[in-house]
């Protein structure tokens, strides 16, 4: 599997500096445009180098992208989430099921809020991923923490399909 951080040379990290993923991007979209390369495979390579740079700056696909590298394909089915977080999930999929127009603003808010509190909470494994501790136990975390958000995301989602259906 092709490692993006390497395609870019950069630490692989959860947390990236954006403006630098960016001017990476485009210096490698610069040196790889027909009027600067006489790269045969330039055009398979801006294909790579758009798909890195989309992966790497969205947060949740640059962590699926990281337990890939350690993990290997990401297989839901092994994931084991504890209960009392999908018993949260069920009452928040029968809010959003049954929410109002003036209660959806606030119910968009909640779930963002709680992605956020997910984040906060797996914070300390977060540093010590980006501290280069890649433990059993630090990659099993971040595995949970991406299929929390991969819930909440799930959520925003279906509350959207449901504005456009209405």
């Amino acid at each position: 599997m092709l490692s993006y951080f390497d395609y870019y040379n950069i630490p692989c990290q959860y947390k990236l500096n954006q403006s630098e993923l960016r001017k990476l991007f485009y210096s490698k979209s610069k040196d790889l445009h027909p009027d600067q390369s006489n790269q045969i495979d330039a055009i398979d390579q801006t294909s790579v180098n758009n798909e890195a740079y989309r992966i790497l700056s969205d947060p949740h696909l640059r962590l699926k992208h990281i337990l890939e590298i350690f993990n290997g394909p990401m297989d839901e089915s092994k994931m084991q989430l504890p209960k009392a977080f999908l018993m949260d999930m069920m009452d928040i999929n029968e809010e959003i099921e049954f929410v109002s127009d003036e209660n959806r603003a606030s119910l968009h808010e909640k779930i963002k809020s709680l992605i956020q509190s997910e984040e906060d909470h797996y914070n300390i494994i977060i540093q010590n991923f980006d501290k280069q501790d890649h433990s059993e136990e630090v990659l099993r975390k971040l595995e949970e923490f991406y299929f929390k958000q991969k819930y909440y995301y799930r959520m925003l989602q279906n509350m959207n399909r449901e504005e456009v259906e209405m």
